[in-house]
This record gives C-alpha cells, structure tokens and sequence, in this order.
C-alpha cells in the first residue's frame, strides 16, 4: 500500500505456509495501481495488470478508451517483465487457459466490456462476449477492474460474473452464453434509516466548527474563521462578534507583533481576493493592501511590522484561474503598494532571522531562503510526513 492510499504497489509471491515472501516487481510510485495477478498453469509465468497512463499518477479524467492498463508478464525462471497486450481500450483481468495456449482478458470497445482472447504463441485477438458489466478502468483499482473468473478444464468455456449472472461462455462462438442458476438463502436485518428534520435556511444557529483560529500576542483575544467571516473573543469567556461588517468571505487572520493589526485574506466571486489590514482590538476600517486581483493565503507581518509575505495561489476548478499567471511566494509592504514575487516554492511563509530570511513549508519538509527567493536551504526533510 502507500502512504497517500490503497492500491498502488508491487507483485509478492508467498509460500502456502507463508514466510516472508519473494517481491516479483518493484513499486514505480504511490498512485499507479499493479493488481489481478494471475499464474500460468506451468507455474512459470505471472500475468498481472498494470496502470501505465502518462503522466506517473492518478488521474480523474482517463479515457477508457486509450490505453490505461496493460497485461505484463513476470517470468520467474528469467526474472524478467515484458507487456503481453494493451493499446486502445486496455488489457486486465487476465486468465490462462489450462493448456497454456490462450489467454483471456478484458478490455473497453467504446461503451462496452468485452471479453477478448489470446493465442500465445501467434499474438492473434479476438472478442468473444460484449455483454459483460460495465469495468473499472477509469477508477481506483483497487479490488480489481473486473471480477475474476475461470476457465472450465476443457479449455472450451469459460466461467464469468455479468450483469448480476453466473454466466457460462463458448470460447467457440461469439456471445454463446448458458446462465449457471445460482440461489442461496441470507438472514439480512433491514434497520430503520436515522433522520433529522433539517433546516438550512435559519437566521440564526450555533456555530459547530471554528477554523484558523489565532491568538493575540498578549494571550487575551482569539481571532477565527466561521461561517465565511472572522470573528474576535476575549479569552476566555468573551462573546465572539464580527471582526468587520464586510460581505466578503474572510480568511486565514494573523497577528502582528505588537497585536495592534491584523492582516486577513478575502474572497468574493466578483472581485476576486485581496489581503486586508486591520486595526486590533478596536477594529475600525480595514485597508486594502493588494493592487491586484488573485487568490491570496496565509498573509503574515514580518517582526518589524513593516513587510507581509504570503501566498499567491494557481487558479483551480472552483475559483477560476485569472489572475493567476505567476504563482508562489510574494510579499508588499503592510502600508499596501506594489507586491514583490520572491519564489515559486513554499507553503504558509513567514519571516524568520530578524526578517532576514523567509521560512516556507515544501514537500515533506520546510526550508528557509532569503526574501529575494535565493540561498534556498533545507531546515529538516519527513521521510514518511506527506
């Protein structure tokens, strides 16, 4: 398994009395799946299918009918993988015959699963049911991409789950299929589903989850994130109240040294995000900082109060992408101006070493450059932290 989720990995083989095992293939990364091996009658050969769309990771968008899997072989006398079939519509779920001659295996042929066979020797193909169950070929395969099933001894027929039917296939003749009927007796317990009256459209209604919550220098206010707005408590039995009376979305406050201004990011679909300062506790009017439009992060004061760094986002599906063409770190002075690009790389910046140097989340670790972005140097690197 990896590290970010179920699926992607290797081919083991175990002894029936277990042990600890002989690895047959090596992981390529953590989100290509390897699945549904399957043993030549011989013992000699192990056919698995294998994720090979471009790009190394899991995609949402696959085409199923380009290549996704491939049926490769592992051979255990030669320790060596070759691909055996794939192209248009894919390969998997592969099964040989008993006379090793043939081999069966799935693909897509436009809307339809079709199951496909294989002379081994000549590399000649050929479908010889369309009516199988629609595959998992563009999802996590995890389980497999289509069930297992079997060859009957007399390398004639084959045995195979469709459309809610144990169905009994003629390798012979196309779509030549006798249902295999199939009953069995459960106890199952129908329970009573749980409900809630629900109404969403209250005016007013207690707050269950408080985000980005920060605490003032002094230790007697806190400043959150709820419901789309900031909000201020005094600690610690104070009543929260709105930060500003603003109809903008309101996001990720932090203080200043001195306590005495806060800088927040905001977000509205019309215009688009900007970084705010404000006064703090007595709030008054906020201060527009950003020139620009963009999508703005985790705004925090350098120590001397003068400088901001922060985060300028890439576009996505939800906010859009103007506004968007340089991505990274930036920072601007906290009396607003024009902004400083200073790197493409970080996360969640601050300063650091009398605001000298600017400390910055990455990819399983956090590294520190000076604010111009150069003299990039690791502080400390997870090897298992995501």
């Amino acid at each position: 398994t990896a590290g970010r989720s179920l699926g992607a990995g290797e081919m083991w083989i175990y002894h029936i009395s277990g042990g600890s095992g002989v690895q047959l293939t090596a992981r390529k990364n953590d989100q290509q799946d390897v699945n549904e091996p399957a043993v030549s009658p011989d013992g000699r050969y192990v056919y698995f299918s294998e994720d090979m769309y471009p790009g190394g990771m899991f995609n949402y968008n696959k085409d199923p009918n380009n290549q996704i899997f491939v049926i490769r072989r592992y051979d255990r006398e030669k320790g060596i993988i070759e691909n055996i079939t794939g192209g248009a519509g894919s390969a998997f779920r592969s099964q040989v015959s008993p006379d090793g001659k043939t081999l069966a295996f799935v693909k897509r042929v436009r809307s339809k699963t079709v199951l496909y066979l294989r002379d081994l020797k000549t590399g000649e193909e050929w479908p010889v049911y369309d009516q199988l169950s629609k595959d998992q070929s563009e999802a996590w395969s995890i389980f497999g991409i289509y069930t297992g099933y079997q060859w009957m001894p007399d390398n004639k027929q084959i045995v195979i789950w469709a459309n809610g039917k144990i169905n009994k296939l003629s390798v012979d003749a196309p779509n030549k299929s006798t249902e295999i009927p199939f009953t069995c007796q459960v106890k199952q317990r129908i329970t009573d589903a749980v409900r809630f009256t629900q109404n969403f459209n209250q005016d007013d209604f207690k707050v269950n989850v408080i985000r980005q919550a920060r605490t003032s220098p002094d230790g007697k206010w806190l400043v959150f994130n709820a419901v789309g707005s900031l909000w201020k408590k005094a600690l610690p039995n104070g009543k929260p109240e709105r930060l500003t009376s603003a109809t903008d979305f309101e996001f990720d406050p932090s203080f200043s040294a001195d306590g005495k201004s806060l800088v927040y990011t905001t977000w509205n679909d019309t215009a688009a995000g900007s970084i705010q300062k404000i006064g703090f506790p007595v709030a008054g009017k906020s201060v527009k900082l950003t020139k620009e439009k963009g999508i703005y992060r985790t705004p925090t004061f350098s120590a001397d109060g003068k400088q901001i760094v922060y985060v300028q986002e890439d576009g996505n599906n939800a906010l859009g992408n103007g506004y968007t063409v340089q991505p990274g770190v930036y920072t601007i002075a906290s009396t607003g101006g024009d902004a400083l690009f200073v790197s493409a790389k970080g996360r969640s910046p601050k300063f650091i070493d009398n605001d000298k140097r600017i400390a910055f989340e990455a990819s399983r670790g956090y590294g520190s450059y000076k604010t111009d972005g150069t003299d990039d140097k690791q502080i400390f690197k997870s090897t298992n932290g995501s």
